[in-house]
C-alpha cells in the first residue's frame, strides 16, 4: 500500500477526523510524515481558530513541547464539532515575562487583563503558577458577550502533567505543533467515572460535557453500570455537600471595572 500515490493517500486522510489521523499516524512510520502535514493544514485552516486569529500559521509555529494548546478548542479541532460557548487555553511550561506568545496575542490585539480572577474551572488543579487572561472585543460585545474573545495561558512547571492530571480523560488531548496525543476516552466520547469519585467532581464539568455530546458511565466494581444523565447528575448533587462558588465571573468583573483591561 506504501506504493500508492501520494494524492490519493492524501484524498483518504481527507475523509479522516483530527483524532482517527492521530491514531493511524502511530500504525506505521510511512504515514507520520504525510499526516503530521495533513494536520498542520487543517490546523492552519481551521476556521474556528480563525475566529480569534487572523494568523493561525504564526500561531502554529509558537506551538511546541513548552507550549501546547488544549481545552475546548482542542477537542473541537480532534473531533470536527463545534461548540457554542469556547475559548483557547493555552498551556505554558515555565513563567517568564517574555513569551512569544504573548507578543503574538497583543499583535493580534488582545488585551491583558491583569486582575480577572481564576476561571472556576482550573480550581479543581493543582500545579499551576498562573493564569493570563487576554480579552479582544469585537463590535457589540457589551449587548452580546459571546463577542468578546478570549485567550488564557495556563503557567506552571510542567503543562503536560497539568493536562494528565485534568479530572476526565476526555479532555487529557493536546497539540504540540507537531503530534496531537489523544485519549482513547475522547475518541468513543465516553467517560468512565468510578462511584467513590462522582462527588469529587464538579457538576458544572459534567453539564457542560453531556451537553456536548459526551457520554459518562459509572463503574461499580470494574462493572460498568447505566450511563449518567442529566437527571442522575442533579440528583447525585443535590444531595452532595460539595458546592460550587460561582461568583466573581469574568464577564462580572469586565462589568464592574469597565474598559479598565483596555
Amino acid at each position: 500500500m506504501n506504493n500508492l500515490p501520494t494524492e490519493l493517500y492524501k484524498n483518504i486522510f481527507a475523509s479522516l477526523k483530527v483524532f482517527e489521523l492521530s491514531i493511524l499516524s502511530k500504525t506505521d512510520v510511512f504515514y507520520r510524515k504525510l499526516i503530521t502535514e495533513e494536520i498542520e493544514s487543517r490546523f492552519i485552516q481551521c476556521n474556528r481558530l480563525k475566529n480569534f486569529f487572523n494568523n493561525t500559521k504564526e500561531f502554529h509555529g509558537l506551538l511546541n513541547e513548552n507550549c501546547l494548546l488544549s481545552g475546548s478548542m482542542m477537542i473541537q479541532f480532534l473531533l470536527n464539532e463545534t461548540y457554542s460557548s469556547c475559548d483557547v487555553d493555552i498551556y505554558i511550561t515555565g513563567e517568564t515575562s517574555d513569551l512569544p506568545i504573548i507578543k503574538f496575542l497583543e499583535k493580534e490585539k488582545y488585551k491583558y487583563c491583569p486582575n480577572d480572577p481564576l476561571n472556576a474551572e482550573y480550581r479543581h488543579c493543582s500545579g499551576i503558577l498562573n493564569i493570563k487572561t487576554f480579552y479582544k472585543k469585537c463590535k457589540g460585545w457589551k449587548q452580546d458577550f459571546s463577542l468578546l474573545k478570549k485567550v488564557q495561558l495556563i503557567i506552571s512547571n510542567n503543562s503536560t502533567d497539568i493536562i494528565n492530571n485534568f479530572d476526565f480523560n476526555i479532555a487529557k488531548n493536546y497539540y504540540d505543533g507537531t503530534t496531537v496525543f489523544i485519549t482513547e476516552s475522547l475518541a468513543t466520547k465516553t467517560e468512565i467515572i468510578f462511584c467513590d469519585d462522582i462527588r469529587k467532581i464538579s457538576k458544572e464539568r459534567l453539564e457542560k460535557y453531556l451537553t456536548r455530546g459526551f457520554k459518562f458511565e459509572i463503574s461499580m466494581d470494574n462493572q460498568y453500570s447505566r450511563d449518567i444523565n442529566h437527571i442522575l447528575i442533579v440528583d447525585i448533587f443535590d444531595q452532595s455537600p460539595f458546592n460550587i462558588d460561582n461568583s466573581g465571573s469574568d464577564i462580572e468583573h469586565l462589568e464592574s471595572d469597565g474598559d479598565d483591561f483596555y
